[in-house]
Parts: C-alpha cells; sequence; structure tokens
C-alpha cells in the first residue's frame, strides 16, 4: 500500500480547502451604485465604429446588443440612462478614461487596461483580413511581410494588437474602422484588417455595384478574436467586480444571445468562459471537496474496519481492489480497477485542460505572451495545450532516468502553488477593505483566514521547498518580460525589478546547491 507523508498530504489537502476558502461572492450592488450612478445618470459610451455591439439603424436611433444592455444596467441601477455616441473605438475610450462616462464598451486589450479595468467579456468578435482577387496572399500567417501595407481604423482593437503583433508590414492608419475598405481601395493599398462582418458587407457592397469595381475576398480564418467587454475608469473597483457578475448573469438567461439574433448579428458568439455560470465554478469546487473528503474517510474507515494494520500494508497498488476483494470477493477487485482507469482518465483530462488554460488566459489579457493565446476554430488553446504538455512529457522522460525526481518535483511544485492561494487571499482581503465587496465584514474574515492560512501551510512544509521553488518561478519572468514588450509597456517598476532580481538569484542559487547535493528536495 502506497504511503503518503503527511507533509505531502497536507499540502494537497490544504491547497484545495484554500481554493474553496479564498473564493467569494458577495453582492457589490451598492457600491457599485455609488460609483456608477453618483451624477444622478447611468452615461454610456457606445462606439458606433464596430457593427457587432451598436450600430445607427435605418430611424436614425442607435441600436444592438451593447445599447440593450446597457439599458438593462440602468434598469436594474435605477437611474436614467444616457447614450454617448462616438464614431471611434478609441474616442469612446477617452471619455471613459477622462470620467465623462462612467462606463463603456470595448475589446479587451493591455494597453487599453492601464486606464479602464473590464467586466467579464460578453461576446467574442473575429477579426479577419480583405484583399483583392489577384492579391497573392491566401492565408493569414502570409500578411506580416515586408512591402505589404495594412489599413486598419485607428485606436481600435484590431490597431492595437497589429501594432503588437505586426514586425514586417506596415500599418496604415484611417480616423474611424468604417472607413478601412473605402481607403483600402482609394489608397491601392494590399490588406484591410477589421471586424468580419463589416469587412464581408463592405466586399458584397463593392463586389456588386459595377463592373470597373475591384474584386475582394476575405482571407480564410482570423487573425485575432476579440473578447467585447464592459469597461469602466480604473479605480471604480467595486463596480468592475459587479459589472462582471452582471454579465454572467445575463448571459446565462440568454440575455446577449437573444439581443445579438434580434439584431440580426451573425458570426459573434457568447462568451461562456468554459462556464455557462460562474457561480457553478465555487459551487464545484467546494461540492468537490466535500465529496473527496467523505470518500477519503470512508475509504480509511473501510480499510481499518475489515483488515489489520499489517495486512493493510502487506497490499499491492492499488490497495483498495485488495480492501474490497477481502469484503465482497474477486469482483470487487475488479471493480475498483476499472473505477481506477475511469479516475486516471478524468484526472489526466482535467489536469490537461487546467495546464493549457491558465496560459491562454493570462495571454488573451496581456500577462503571458500572445504565442500561448492561440486558438484553433473551436477556441481550444493550441500553443498553450502544445507547451504545457510538451513540458510535462519532458519532465517524464527525466523521471525514468532518476526514480527520485518525481517525488522531488512534487514536493517543490506543491509548496510552489501555494505562494498564488496566498496572495489570492490576501486580494480577497484587500477588496473587502477597499469596500469593493457588499458583505465586507465577512470576506474581510474570509480572506484574512484564507492568507493566514496559506502561510502557514507553506511554513509547514519548510523554507526550504520555498527556496526551492524559486526555480519554477524564475524561468516566468521572461514571459512576463515578452508580454510587457508586446504590450509596449514598462517591464517592472523599481520594487518590482529588486523582486525579479531576488527571485532569479534565489533559483539559480537553489538548482546550484542541489546540484552540489548541499540541499535534496527528498530531505
Amino acid at each position: 500500500m502506497t504511503v503518503v507523508s503527511r507533509r505531502a498530504f497536507g499540502i494537497a489537502a490544504g491547497g484545495t480547502l484554500l481554493a474553496g476558502c479564498a473564493s467569494t461572492g458577495a453582492d457589490a450592488r451598492a457600491a457599485a451604485i455609488a460609483e456608477l450612478g453618483s451624477t444622478g445618470t447611468l452615461r454610456v459610451a457606445i462606439n458606433l465604429g464596430n457593427p457587432i455591439p451598436a450600430g445607427r439603424a435605418a430611424d436614425g436611433k442607435v441600436r444592438g446588443v451593447s445599447v440593450d444592455l446597457a439599458q438593462a444596467l440602468a434598469d436594474q441601477l435605477g437611474v436614467p440612462l444616457t447614450l454617448l455616441e462616438f464614431d471611434a473605438a478609441a474616442k469612446s475610450v477617452d471619455a471613459v478614461k477622462s470620467g465623462r462616462a462612467d462606463i463603456g464598451f470595448f475589446a479587451i486589450d493591455p494597453l487599453r487596461g492601464e486606464g479602464i479595468r473590464f467586466s467579464a467579456p460578453y461576446v467574442l468578435i473575429e477579426g479577419a483580413y480583405l484583399v483583392r482577387d489577384e492579391s497573392p496572399l491566401r492565408r493569414n500567417d502570409e500578411v506580416d511581410r515586408a512591402g505589404t501595407r495594412i489599413v486598419v481604423g485607428r485606436g481600435s482593437a484590431y490597431d492595437l494588437y497589429l501594432t503588437r503583433a505586426i514586425k514586417s508590414a506596415a500599418l496604415v492608419r484611417v480616423p474611424t474602422s468604417p472607413e478601412v475598405t473605402n481607403q483600402f481601395i482609394a489608397q491601392n493599398l494590399e490588406v484591410a484588417a477589421g471586424v468580419r462582418q463589416q469587412l464581408e458587407a463592405d466586399a458584397k457592397r463593392l463586389n456588386g455595384s459595377d463592373a470597373s469595381a475591384p474584386g475582394l475576398r476575405m482571407l480564410p480564418g482570423r487573425f485575432m478574436v476579440i473578447e467585447q467587454a464592459m469597461g469602466v475608469p480604473k479605480g471604480r473597483t467595486a463596480a468592475q467586480g459587479w459589472l462582471s457578475s452582471y454579465i454572467e448573469e445575463m448571459k446565462a438567461s440568454g440575455f446577449v444571445a437573444a439581443a445579438l439574433k434580434r439584431h440580426g448579428i451573425e458570426g459573434a458568439s457568447v462568451v461562456s468562459g468554459r462556464s455557462a455560470n460562474r457561480r457553478d465554478i465555487g459551487r464545484a469546487t467546494i461540492g468537490g471537496f466535500l465529496v473527496s473528503l467523505v470518500l477519503y474517510a470512508l475509504v480509511s474507515l473501510l480499510a481499518l474496519g475489515v483488515m489489520t494494520q499489517p495486512e493493510l500494508a502487506a497490499l499491492k497498488n492499488p490497495s483498495m481492489a485488495g480492501v474490497l476483494e477481502h469484503v465482497a470477493g474477486p469482483w470487487g477487485a475488479g471493480l475498483i480497477n476499472v473505477a481506477l482507469v475511469v479516475s486516471v482518465l478524468g484526472a489526466f483530462l482535467s489536469w490537461t485542460m487546467l495546464a493549457a488554460e491558465i496560459p491562454f488566459a493570462a495571454a488573451r489579457d496581456g500577462t503571458m505572451p500572445r504565442f500561448f493565446g492561440r486558438a484553433n476554430a473551436e477556441d481550444s488553446p493550441t500553443t498553450s495545450l502544445w507547451v504545457t504538455n510538451g513540458l510535462v512529457q519532458a519532465f517524464l522522460v527525466v523521471t525514468l532516468f532518476a526514480s527520485s525526481t518525481y517525488q522531488a518535483l512534487f514536493s517543490i511544485a506543491s509548496v510552489a502553488i501555494l505562494v498564488p492561494y496566498i496572495f489570492s487571499g490576501a486580494y480577497a482581503a484587500k477588496l473587502a477593505l477597499t469596500g469593493a465587496t457588499g458583505a465586507w465584514r465577512r470576506d474581510l474574515a474570509s480572506g484574512a483566514v484564507a492568507t493566514a492560512y496559506g502561510v502557514w501551510l507553506v511554513y509547514a512544509a519548510g523554507a526550504g521547498y520555498l527556496f526551492m521553488a524559486a526555480m519554477l518561478y524564475a524561468p516566468g519572468i521572461v514571459f512576463y518580460c515578452m508580454a510587457r514588450r508586446e504590450a509596449h509597456a514598462r517591464m517592472f517598476q523599481p520594487l518590482e525589478a529588486v523582486i525579479a532580481a531576488l527571485l532569479v538569484i534565489a533559483g539559480v542559487a537553489a538548482a546550484w546547491l542541489i546540484h552540489t547535493g548541499a540541499i535534496t528536495p527528498l530531505s
């Protein structure tokens, strides 16, 4: 029977418990009203440069899914709605940053994130390329070459993204996104970039206008996926948190999907966040922990109740098969073996998805390099899956040459994963202290307990393991620097630079001491 050390069991169980303790779901409506409705009306910036969220109807009125969401939000807050119309995304962003608007509807982008805080995304929009029929370009990855000029709307999400992504081609910026195709034709440019639906409509309009008009075609696929969200000025933490909950509720209720259908929007998809309702994530976390706890307790009671300790120690893995065979006969052992296979496959799938989703989501948020955010037609994180699973396989190959390596890596990784839980608990406490949650006393207590418990778990594991965990943290600095460079943002603040340097020094020192045998993960 496999014997798990108390330290390893405590770390694994404590980490799972802490994940549940750190999660909070308080209602912050009162604080959100104070931040959003301070002027007595909800001022909403509407960007008419993107036809997916909003546009001007034949009767001259502004309509669209963003308008519907804004009206429903104003109704929930109990304040009048004032729409501020802009013909370009950059102008809409400036209105929110300057405080002239309380909220706006934007594509999430790290550059915009310097002055705006975003809600959860509510719809995905594809960015695509338009070229002439005679163009030699056939694929999206052929666009970024010397001599190619790409026209985009100034300050649009496509402009911001391509500014970071394009290395060899040249960007030509026009005042607004609706002008892109016309300037593409007028200036005889090579590529037009923008919202797929807008470009497809322009191509259809121009292809059928007259015989002298150039034939146009879309390049297959997409060069980016935009997460459209609501945004508030930086510093309005309560409003940001409440808007994210509001968006999740509107998606789960079918409101967003119905609005897209009502306004005849095709090709845009409602963001699920891998879950129809984010509250299900918290329920699943707590439910999974409780079920696992009950199963562990029942298994222990059964084993100790039907067999002696020497008999249990002599069992082969999986030991539970031997226990059930002792109770029910050979079919009991067969049942456990089948269940073990199912369990292992389920755990393998879950950890594969989890490992890939973390860098994928971070890349979409601008925290990780953009290549981690690449996805296939089904929005599965292709690059992230290859990288994370490749690293897993590399570690497994290493264990073939050193039987103790797996246990060593397990011990170090178990401590390394506790540090983010500490910061999660601390951030929950910070949100409560800043008034970003409704029941702040309860949330402050929850965050404080989670933080203290996380610190205790790291202490119980030992400072040596935390020191060795620097070997896993230090390489991450390289990816962080890559993401900051892509966003044209400052690498580090002075204090951050000091912490990064100390982390690298600790990682190198730990690796050297392990190599020389001065310290060992198995001590």
